[in-house]
C-alpha cells in the first residue's frame, strides 16, 4: 500500500503524568460497541472517516491508531454514536486529522499530532479493551469442491461446505438462503456482486480476497443480516476489498487482518470490522455501522443530583451530575426502542464522563478530590419497578420531566418552577420554595431513593482518584440489575442512582449530564448504557 507522510511539527507527548488509576477487572465498552477493532493496529488511510468507536492494542511499526492526512473518528448525535478511540499502544494524527470524542490511551502510550490535528480529549488511563472470541470450531481444510472460472460468472448457493473459489471479474454470487457458508478460499478480481437474505453467515478457512467495485445487495440489509468470518493468518489481506466497494457486512478475522481500499478510489463500509491482526483502511472510505444485530444502548433522557444539604431544591437542569457522600444522582434511560435495548444483555454498563472545566466557573470548577491514596469508587443501583416517574411523570406531561432547577456551582440559576425531583421527593410538585411538597399519601415522599432502590450493587470498574482529567471514562457493570427487565409498573424509564455509600472513605466527582453534553454540542460526553445482547 503506497503511503503519504505528512512533514511532523515535532509535537511528541507523553502523559504519564496525568495516569488514571485502573482496577484489575476493569472492563471497557463491548466489543459490540467498536466499529474498528484492530488487535494489531488500526490505520484509517488518507480522507477516509470512521463513525463511531476505533480501538486497537499493539503498536504496528510506529503506532497502533494511525490517522494519515484528511482522516477522523467522528461522531453521529442522531443515533448517540461516538467517535472515540481507545488504544493501549501510540497514536499517530498527521496533517488536517481530528478524533472528534476522547482519545483514551495507556499510561506510557504517546500523541504524535501536527498542529493542524485535533483531538476533543486528550485522556491516559486505562483503555479497557475487549477480548476477541476465539475462532468458530470448523473443520479446515473444509474438503468442499473447489470452483473456479474466467469472467462473467454467476454461482447460486445454499448453506453448505465449499472448496477454494477463484474467479476472475464480474462475477456475482446469490446466496439465497438464511444459514452457514463454509468456504476453504474465495478469491476473485474486480467487479463482484453479493446478493444475500438476511442470516446469512459465511466461515473461511483461508482468505477472502475480492478485486475492486464489490457490491453487496439489497442496500436494506443491516450489518447483522450479513456476517463473514476469515480465519486465514495473513497479517494485512486475510480480508482484501479493493477500491471502490460498497460493504453491507459484520467482519471478522480472529487471526489475521483485514485491509479495504485503494488509493484514488473510494467508497463505503457498513459494518463492524474486527481483526486479530490488523485493521488498514486505504484512502476515501466511509466506514459506519457494526454490531451484531441489536443491542447497542443509547444516551440517557433525564438525569439530576440530589442534595441531603439542600433536601428540598432541584438540580435537573444542571450541566454536571454530583456524586460524594449524601449526595447523588439519579439518571433515566428511556428503554422502549428494542433494537437498543433488548429484553436481555450479555453485558450492560453505564458509562459516564468525568466533567472538569476550571476556566469555566458556571459547569465543573471543583476537581475529583478527598479520594483514598489508592483510590475509591462510586456504587451504581437501580431504582426498583414503580419509580420511573421521578422528576415529573412520564415524556408528554407539562413540567419538565427532571426539573429546571440549577442551584449548583451558582446558586439559583435559575432555582426552577413546577415539579422536579428533590433529595426528599421523587415529585416535588412546586420546587420554587424551600418546602418539602410531597407526603408518604401521595407516595412521593422518598429520602434520596433509600427505600426504594434495588439491594443490587455493581462498584464502578474503574477507581476514582484526585485531580482526574475532564473526559475520564468510568463505567458501571448493572448487567444483572438490566436483566431484571421492567416491572408491570415501569413502561419507559429504566433508572439508576449514582452514590457514594457509607463507610466507603471519601471521595468527590463530577460527570457530565444531558445539559452538560448539550451545551458543548457533545452526546458522547453524556451519561449512556451500552447494552451488549
Amino acid at each position: 500500500m503506497k503511503r503519504v507522510f505528512a512533514l511532523f511539527v515535532g509535537v511528541s507527548v507523553a502523559i504519564g503524568a496525568l495516569v488514571i488509576a485502573t482496577s484489575a477487572g476493569a472492563a471497557g465498552p463491548p466489543l459490540s460497541s467498536y466499529v474498528v477493532y484492530g488487535e494489531n493496529g488500526v490505520v484509517i488511510g488518507n480522507g477516509s472517516t470512521v463513525i463511531g468507536l476505533v480501538g486497537a492494542k499493539n503498536n504496528l511499526g510506529l503506532a497502533a491508531v494511525t490517522l494519515e492526512g484528511g482522516s477522523s473518528v467522528i461522531s453521529d448525535p442522531a443515533h448517540s454514536i461516538v467517535g472515540d478511540v481507545r488504544t493501549a499502544g501510540d497514536t499517530r494524527m498527521l496533517n488536517q486529522t481530528t478524533i472528534q470524542g476522547t482519545l483514551l490511551h495507556s499510561p506510557g502510550t504517546t500523541v504524535t499530532k501536527t498542529a493542524t490535528s485535533t483531538i476533543g480529549a486528550d485522556v491516559v488511563g486505562n483503555p479497557e479493551l475487549p477480548t476477541l472470541p476465539p475462532p468458530t470450531n470448523i473443520p479446515c481444510p473444509t474438503g468442499g469442491p473447489d470452483s473456479s472460472g474466467a469472467n462473467s460468472v454467476t454461482k447460486t448457493i445454499g448453506p453448505g461446505t465449499y472448496g477454494n473459489w477463484n474467479f476472475g471479474s464480474n462475477i456475482t454470487i446469490n446466496f439465497t438462503t438464511a444459514g452457514t457458508y463454509k468456504f476453504q478460499s474465495i478469491h476473485t478480481t474486480n467487479g463482484v456482486t453479493i446478493n444475500a437474505v438476511p442470516g446469512v453467515k459465511v466461515l473461511v478457512c483461508d482468505v477472502f480476497q475480492l478485486g475492486s467495485n464489490v457490491t453487496v445487495n439489497p442496500s436494506t440489509l443491516t450489518p447483522g443480516d450479513f456476517t463473514l468470518e476469515v480465519q486465514g493468518t495473513d497479517s494485512h489481506n486475510t480480508f482484501r476489498l479493493a477500491g471502490n466497494p460498497t460493504w453491507i457486512g459484520n467482519v471478522y478475522t480472529p487471526n489475521g487482518g483485514i485491509h479495504i481500499g485503494s488509493g484514488g478510489l473510494n467508497g463505503t463500509v457498513n459494518g463492524q470490522l474486527v481483526a486479530g491482526g490488523q485493521v488498514d483502511l486505504e484512502h476515501s472510505l466511509i466506514v459506519t455501522g457494526g454490531g451484531g444485530g441489536g443491542g447497542g444502548g443509547g444516551g440517557a433522557d433525564k438525569d439530576a443530583t440530589m442534595n441531603h444539604a439542600a433536601k428540598n431544591e432541584n438540580n435537573g437542569a444542571n450541566k454536571s451530575l454530583r456524586v460524594r457522600y449524601q449526595e447523588d444522582s439519579v439518571i433515566g434511560f428511556d428503554v422502549t426502542n428494542a433494537q437498543k435495548f433488548p429484553a436481555h444483555a450479555s453485558k450492560a454498563v453505564i458509562e459516564l464522563t468525568v466533567c472538569y472545566t476550571p476556566a469555566d466557573l458556571t459547569t465543573c470548577p471543583l476537581a475529583s478530590e478527598g479520594w483514598p491514596a489508592a483510590g475509591g469508587h462510586d456504587t451504581a443501583t437501580r431504582l426498583d419497578d414503580g419509580w420511573e416517574r421521578w422528576g415529573s411523570g412520564l415524556p408528554g406531561t407539562n413540567t419538565p420531566v427532571e426539573g429546571n432547577g440549577n442551584n449548583f456551582p451558582i446558586l439559583n440559576n435559575p432555582r426552577g418552577d413546577h415539579s422536579g425531583v428533590t433529595w426528599n421527593c421523587a415529585i416535588d410538585t412546586n420546587i420554587a420554595n424551600e418546602s418539602q411538597d410531597c407526603s408518604h399519601a401521595d407516595g412521593n415522599f422518598w429520602n434520596a431513593g433509600l427505600n426504594f432502590d434495588d439491594t443490587l450493587t455493581a462498584d464502578s470498574t474503574e477507581l476514582l482518584t484526585n485531580n482526574m482529567p475532564n473526559g475520564t471514562k468510568v463505567h458501571f457493570d448493572v448487567t444483572a440489575m438490566y436483566n431484571k427487565g421492567m416491572g408491570p409498573l415501569d413502561q419507559t424509564f429504566m433508572s439508576y442512582f449514582i452514590r457514594k455509600l457509607a463507610n466507603t472513605g471519601g471521595g468527590f466527582a463530577e460527570y457530565w449530564s444531558v445539559q452538560g453534553a448539550a451545551a458543548i454540542a457533545d452526546p458522547s460526553v453524556a451519561p449512556h448504557l451500552i447494552v451488549t445482547p
